[in-house]
């Protein structure tokens, strides 16, 4: 990690001269270690799993770089896999968590890299995800119907069909309904 550059001069009787010296000049084209140990602390990885929160913390093991040092991390979101971070550096070195920006809903993916002070990047990114985030909430059930009575007209039939169009989100799906019967006509289920 340091080198020296040494002169001297002869004439023609070979008479030598003192030395000049130049340097230390420090070499380094090794890339730092990508980091290890990507986590996110506050939600869960993969294609069925769903959060309210649009906001995500991931933390990691900082990358090494045994000559000229860790200069810092270039991170990003998006919602590609595999996205190489561009070559410039947004986050300091001694960083080892962040928080995300508020995300719209949708599937994303976090991309770190690292470069060293020498300015050797890693040619490739860690990467983690997909982290589904899903903050509104599903339209309701349409079209709720009886095939078996008629509203306000008196049955002898103790046994009520109901039928409905499937409600829909673009979030993470509908998981299921609510039900209830009762005798008033603005209760709102709750679990």
């Amino acid at each position: 990690n340091s080198d020296y550059f040494h002169l001297r001069s002869v004439d023609n009787d070979e008479n030598w001269s003192l030395p000049a010296h130049l340097g230390p000049f420090y070499i380094d084209t090794t890339s730092p270690s990508p980091v290890t140990g990507l986590v996110s602390t506050s939600h869960s990885t993969g294609q069925n799993k769903w959060s309210q929160s649009n906001t995500i913390e991931i933390s990691w093991t900082p990358a090494q770089d045994a000559t000229s040092g860790l200069r810092g991390y270039s991170y990003l979101w998006d919602t590609s896999e595999s996205t190489l971070p561009p070559e410039s550096v947004n986050l300091g070195w001694a960083m080892t968590a962040i928080s995300s920006e508020t995300l719209p809903d949708g599937q994303w993916y976090f991309h770190l890299r690292g470069v060293d002070v020498a300015g050797n990047w890693n040619s490739e990114a860690k990467h983690l995800g997909p982290f589904g985030i899903d903050t509104q909430p599903p339209g309701p059930p349409n079209d709720l119907m009886s095939s078996s009575h008629q509203i306000e007209i008196w049955s002898n039939q103790d046994e009520i069909n109901l039928s409905w169009k499937p409600a829909e989100d673009e979030g993470s799906g509908i998981a299921g309904y609510l039900a209830l019967w009762d005798t008033s006509d603005e209760t709102v289920p709750t679990i």
